[in-house]
C-alpha cells in the first residue's frame, strides 16, 4: 500500500476559513472516480472530511494556519501513485493558492 501525506501552512487564516475554501473539494474528486462503495464522513465541527472505499482511504483535517491530508491507496491503486500524487497537489494549489508546502 501506498501513502501520500501532504501539509499546507496557511497563515493567518483560521481552521473554520480553510474548513470551507477546502472540504468540498473531495466531495468533488470522489465523484469523478469510478468507485464503489465509497463511504465518505464530514465532521463540520471537527474540521475534517474523510472517505474509505476498498481501493484507497484519505482523510483531510484543517487547523488554524494549516492543512493536513493523508491518503492511503489500496494494492491495485498503488500503481498509479504518480499520478494520484500530481492530482492531489494541482487540486490542493488551486484549492489553496496562497499555501506553502510543509510536506
Amino acid at each position: 500500500m501506498a501513502k501520500i501525506e501532504r501539509t499546507l501552512e496557511l497563515k493567518g487564516q483560521s481552521a473554520e476559513e480553510i474548513y470551507k475554501k477546502i472540504s468540498g473539494g473531495l466531495e468533488t474528486i470522489l465523484k469523478q472516480v469510478p468507485a464503489k462503495d465509497v463511504n465518505l464522513q464530514r465532521d463540520d465541527e471537527k474540521k475534517t472530511v474523510s472517505f474509505d472505499s476498498p481501493m484507497a482511504s484519505a482523510k483531510l483535517q484543517c487547523f488554524d494556519g494549516r492543512v493536513q491530508f493523508e491518503l492511503t491507496l489500496g494494492l491495485m491503486a498503488s500503481m498509479f501513485k504518480g499520478k494520484v500524487t500530481k492530482a492531489i497537489d494541482d487540486w490542493l494549489a488551486k484549492a489553496l493558492p496562497d499555501s506553502t508546502k510543509k510536506s
